[in-house]
């Protein structure tokens, strides 16, 4: 759910203090740009810089301005997901600055961290985290450190942690990146709201709602102070209080959250956007939750379709839209599409039993810890536990003797392991090639960044 700050007017501002004399038409283009963006006007903003790129492409090839005017453009790009457009403007105006200032310069640094944030939006994590970690080493050799845009770095890299799931690895660096906000800047200002909005997603993740609440409300606050109640910026810290609200089990108030967020970024970067797909998503999962499993699929259908247009089927985000879709079809009982679906985009069952699919006894068993796994309602526990059950199926799949060979020492997830156990019985038939009774031995694993799963309400 979580939305990267953007670094491009980091770029802008320290321009003013060190290049040589500007352009008249350039500095305007660029100013223009710079005014309809803040104001969330991502068409006029993206129409001002490229004009103000042809501008700067006067300036000669491995002129600094030239990196800004491309950084500008890419970043007015990202902001409305056209990734592919970005990244090879990111990636010059790196080329540029590492040729024009060397390898050390703190202007360079901003290019660098544009380029890392398109990557992690892009899921290309393996090449985020190098660059945001030469960002921040950058950082620490300035001469003239700009200690600002170094909390902003840190909170770049923990967000790819938390996208990573590196969840101990990215709470120090948010930590120190409030704490210089709240003593260095002003109680309003734009980099606390985003840095307090990183810290409240890290916290929803690890289910600390109680920790993630103040954070999210105030993050909000500021945002609309600043920006007004219908900008982007808004939209992406909105999205994340409304995913608080749905894990508080507050439906109606997440589901006016998420649809004011999507109103919002429909207006700003239009209905294809990969932005949208997620808010998509999300709405459909809090309709999901209250089982308008109607309302839910045309959502969960425009999302995946966003998805494999604008990211492609590997991406993370089209993966989760995938998995999302898939479970539904199966709640709706439509299993052979949702089997079709999770061949296509190789997830579970079939990404654990992918590349060898003529192993009975994998795909039987992959396919069998799906659907036990579809009727696991954990608690909500405050660290990871593990639990471990024994039992038997016989040859029409029913469930027998099902009993814990490992506890988690807490009773409710104990329970709710052998629930879900007994409650998939019965499970599908064996294959012939499998002697019944067939034993298992089923782990559940919680992990607290995972949450509870909503139990279904009963039918009346």
């Amino acid at each position: 759910m979580h939305r990267r700050s953007w670094a491009v007017l980091t770029a802008a501002l320290l321009l003013a203090t060190c290049s040589p004399a500007k352009s008249a038409t350039w500095q305007e283009y660029r100013e223009a740009g710079q005014k309809a963006r803040s104001e969330g006007h991502y068409n006029e903003a993206e129409k001002a810089f490229a004009a103000a790129l042809a501008e700067a492409e006067k300036f000669g090839p491995d002129d600094h301005r030239l990196a800004v005017a491309l950084g500008n453009l890419g970043g007015v790009y990202w902001a409305q997901g056209k990734y592919a457009e970005a990244e090879p403007l990111f990636e010059r105006a790196v080329a540029i600055d590492e040729g024009a200032l060397g390898a050390d310069h703190r202007l360079l640094g901003v290019s660098l961290y544009d380029l890392a944030n398109l990557y992690c939006a892009m899921g290309k994590y393996e090449q985020a985290e190098p660059l945001f970690k030469r960002t921040i080493a950058i950082d620490a050799k300035a001469p003239a450190a700009n200690h600002a845009a170094a909390a902003e770095h840190l909170n770049g890299l923990a967000v790819l942690y938390v996208e990573q799931k590196k969840y101990a690895d990215a709470e120090p660096l948010l930590k120190k990146a409030v704490a210089f906000d709240e003593q260095n800047l002003e109680p309003d200002h734009p980099n606390l709201a985003e840095h307090l909005n990183s810290l409240g997603v890290l916290y929803l993740h690890e289910q600390k709602l109680s920790e993630a609440e103040p954070l999210l409300r105030k993050s909000l606050a500021i945002k609309e102070k600043i920006y007004g109640r219908n900008h982007p910026e808004v939209a992406d810290t909105l999205i994340n209080v409304g995913g608080l609200l749905q894990d508080q089990e507050k439906y109606k108030e997440a589901e006016v959250a998420y649809k004011r967020a999507l109103a919002i970024n429909e207006k700003a970067v239009g209905p294809d956007s990969p932005r949208i797909g997620m808010h998509l998503n999300n709405l459909a999962e809090v309709y999901k939750d209250q089982d308008k499993f109607a309302d839910a699929e045309p959502l969960m259908k425009r999302a995946l379709a966003i998805g494999e247009a604008k990211l492609g089927a590997t991406h993370p985000d089209t993966i989760l839209f995938a998995e999302n879709y898939s479970e539904l079809l199966r709640k709706l009982d439509r299993d052979q599409e949702a089997e079709a679906m999770e061949t296509k985009f190789k997830i579970a069952p079939a990404q654990l039993i992918h590349g060898d699919g003529s192993n009975d006894y994998r795909t039987y068993m992959g396919h069998v810890q799906w659907l036990i796994k579809q009727k696991w309602y954990p608690p909500k526990l405050p660290e990871t536990k593990r639990v471990v059950i024994d039992f038997s199926m016989d040859a029409t799949g029913q469930v027998s003797g099902a009993h814990i060979v490992q506890s988690s020492e807490d009773g409710e997830l104990d329970g709710a392991s052998l629930a879900a156990c007994n409650d998939a019985s019965p499970l599908p038939t064996p294959p012939p090639t499998l002697k019944t009774p067939v034993n298992v031995r089923f782990t559940f694993d919680y992990r607290v960044h995972q949450g509870r799963r909503a139990k279904p309400k009963s039918k009346p």
